[in-house]
């Protein structure tokens, strides 16, 4: 019995720690489906496809430059640390992992 409950409770303590998925208001498609399909956005893909894949972004950014290069838009997702995506021309030229 006390395995069990050590198990159960191991098992929930390892689901609040892995925050994998955030779901956007009901009828609003805004929200990011889940984090873990973050790595399905890859550089090439349109602004449609990430869409798409993982959802819109939590926040837009125009006419931003990074790292000595200017980009159309960036897209900001409030991960874990956040991941923003730059695109140029609606392609995805880059993808970082902030700190």
């Amino acid at each position: 019995m006390n395995k069990l409950v050590i198990l159960c409770l191991l098992s929930f303590a390892l689901c609040g720690c892995a925050k994998i998925c955030e779901f956007g208001k009901a009828g609003d498609s805004s929200g990011l489906k889940c984090y873990k399909f973050l790595a399905q956005a890859e550089i090439g893909m349109s602004a449609k496809e990430v869409e798409e894949n993982i959802g819109l972004p939590q926040k837009r950014q125009l006419g931003i430059s990074y790292r000595g290069k200017a980009y159309d838009e960036a897209w900001v997702y409030n991960t874990n640390p956040p991941t923003v995506l730059y695109f140029k021309n609606g392609i995805m030229e880059h993808k970082e992992y902030q700190q």
